[in-house]
């Protein structure tokens, strides 16, 4: 044989060698170089949801002071217009006494003790509210007004009633019985 076709064949063998060695080692190795891929991937989503989260922190972190401030002004918006103090709840005394006058109405306010049960969530005075009037219309006007006053309440009771004076006066009794939430 010629040189050329020795060196030819030569050639040819290591390269049918070479691909029969790479050909065998990815063969084997392919599902756990597909595995170790696929865990690359994950652990690299991972790793950029944990820095994502870390940088939301951060943003909250920083801005936590504005909105500290913010809601602490919330806080005392509530306190101060949705609940009425325990201590002296004069400005809804004072305002039921208000309405019941704008209204024509007699009014009886009969306070309770400061309570808490385990249905509501917060400490409540409980009020018993008697209101005469000769027609029922302003009666029903009071409720309302009660029932979307600023304060927080729950209107638990309300009963009607006739009563008969010795003037043989005829005045509809509407007892109302209400809890109202205390800071």
């Amino acid at each position: 044989m010629e040189n050329r076709t020795k060196n030819n064949l030569i050639i040819i063998l290591f390269i049918a060698i070479a691909l029969v060695l790479i050909w065998y080692a990815l063969g084997r190795s392919l599902p756990e170089l597909k595995a170790t891929i696929q865990e690359y991937i994950k652990t690299k989503a991972e790793i950029s949801t944990i820095e994502q989260k870390v940088s939301n922190f951060n943003t909250l972190e920083k801005s936590y002071g504005k909105y500290k401030e913010s809601l602490d002004k919330m806080e005392k918006l509530v306190s101060d217009n949705l609940f009425i103090d325990r201590e002296i709840p004069l400005n809804f005394t004072q305002s039921l006494e208000q309405w019941a006058e704008n209204l024509g109405l007699e009014i009886e306010i009969s306070p309770t003790k400061i309570q808490k049960t385990d249905i509501d969530f917060r400490e409540f005075v409980g009020y018993r509210i008697q209101l005469r009037s000769k027609k029922l219309t302003p009666l029903l006007q009071f409720l309302r007004k009660l029932e979307t006053s600023q304060w927080l309440i729950n209107v638990s009771n309300v009963s009607l009633s006739l009563e008969q004076t010795k003037e043989k006066e005829t005045y509809i009794v509407e007892n109302i019985f209400i809890k109202v939430y205390v800071f």
